[in-house]
């Protein structure tokens, strides 16, 4: 539970993060992730909140991962979906953002689903152990 909780917050302080771009530079986050210049300042503004909340939820859960672990999966699909719209606008052509950009966030949402996904699949089984022989959970 313990490396769960931990991805946990690390995610939660990269919702906040992402949450607080939007928020307070909606103009120039939107310029560099997606090439839009000033068209959806009240969107971007939505997505800051958003993020904040999730960032929130996400620490909050953490806290109490044991008994709050239907909330989790939750937690994977956001990820999956900020992952779902950068791959389609890529495949669609549409994405006009920075190249450093777009691959930081697919990393990154690759790596949060993933992690949090299998962690929480892990903690369904008991008794799994990691391959140094220790106890995981």
């Amino acid at each position: 539970m313990e490396r769960l909780t931990a991805i946990l917050r690390i995610q939660a302080v990269v919702f906040v993060v992402y949450g607080l771009a939007f928020l307070l530079a909606p103009d120039f986050t939107l310029d560099t992730i997606f090439g839009w210049e000033g068209a959806a300042t009240f969107f971007a503004r939505m997505a800051g909140a958003t993020f904040l909340a999730l960032g929130w939820v996400d620490w909050l859960v953490a806290n109490r991962v044991e008994s709050r672990m239907e909330m989790v999966w939750p937690l994977v699909l956001a990820p999956a979906l900020l992952l779902t719209v950068l791959v389609a606008q890529r495949v669609a052509g549409n994405y006009e953002g920075t190249e450093a950009f777009y691959w930081v966030s697919v990393a990154v949402t690759v790596f949060f689903t993933a992690s949090v996904g299998g962690l929480r699949v892990l903690a369904e089984r008991p008794g799994v152990e990691p391959l140094d022989g220790r106890q995981m959970f």
